[in-house]
């Protein structure tokens, strides 16, 4: 089990996974951890979803896009989304679909956009997209 938590200096995230925890309140040089008074390995550690609690971690992100002109419908990314799956576009703050056929699809690092109306330089969009870090 993975969470993220700021810095309170430069409020930087970080990323910890449970196990760091254990060592914490634990032995690390014993490697033993003491819970309601019975001793457990804390390497024996296995996330309940299946993993391992190492290895790849998802977070979620968002990214807003400027709109430069009136009918704008070509946005290149300034990052790369590599689980298209996962993408959410908000317009104004209404969920569209993703597809050739709905209001936009990704292809090539540029978000190409042909819902039902023409966007406008007063209008706010917005991506959220899984990440594997």
């Amino acid at each position: 089990m993975a969470f993220r938590l700021k810095k309170v200096i430069n409020g930087e995230e970080k990323v910890f996974l449970i196990q760091k925890f254990l060592e914490i309140l634990g032995e690390p040089t014993n490697d033993e951890i003491q819970i309601d008074g019975e001793a457990y390995r804390i390497s024996s550690f296995i996330a309940l979803d299946g993993g391992s609690g190492i290895g790849q971690i998802t977070i979620w992100q968002s990214m807003e896009l400027s709109i430069i002109e009136n009918s704008q419908n070509l946005f290149t990314l300034s990052e790369s989304i590599t689980d298209i799956a996962s993408v959410q576009l908000y317009v104004n703050g209404i969920f569209y679909k993703y597809g050739n056929q709905e209001s936009y699809h990704i292809q090539g690092g540029n978000l190409y956009w042909h819902g039902d109306f023409n966007l406008e330089i007063t209008d706010y969009i917005y991506l959220k997209y899984s990440k594997a870090i």
